[in-house]
C-alpha cells in the first residue's frame, strides 16, 4: 500500500473556531495585500511600456523608411 505523502514539517492547526477565523481573516488580507501589489506593478509597468513603446515606434519607423529607401536604391541599380 502506498504511504501518503507528507509536507516535512509541523504546520500549525486552528484549535477552534476563533483561532480558524483569525487564520482564514489574515489570510485574506494577505490576498488583498497581493492583489494591490501586483496592481501597482501592472500599473507602473503599464506607464514604463508606454513611455518607451513611444520611442520604439518612432525607431520602428526609421528602420522601415530606411529599409524602404535601400529598396529602392538596390531596385534602381544604384548600389
Amino acid at each position: 500500500m502506498a504511504k501518503a505523502k507528507t509536507l516535512g514539517t509541523n504546520l500549525p492547526v486552528p484549535q477552534d473556531r476563533d483561532e480558524a477565523a483569525a487564520t482564514i481573516t489574515t489570510i485574506g488580507e494577505l490576498q488583498r495585500e497581493l492583489t494591490r501589489i501586483e496592481a501597482d506593478m501592472n500599473d507602473r509597468l503599464a506607464a514604463i511600456k508606454e513611455t518607451w513603446g513611444i520611442n520604439q515606434a518612432d525607431d520602428k519607423a526609421k528602420i522601415t523608411l530606411m529599409k524602404r529607401l535601400g529598396s529602392r536604391i538596390r531596385a534602381k541599380g544604384e548600389c
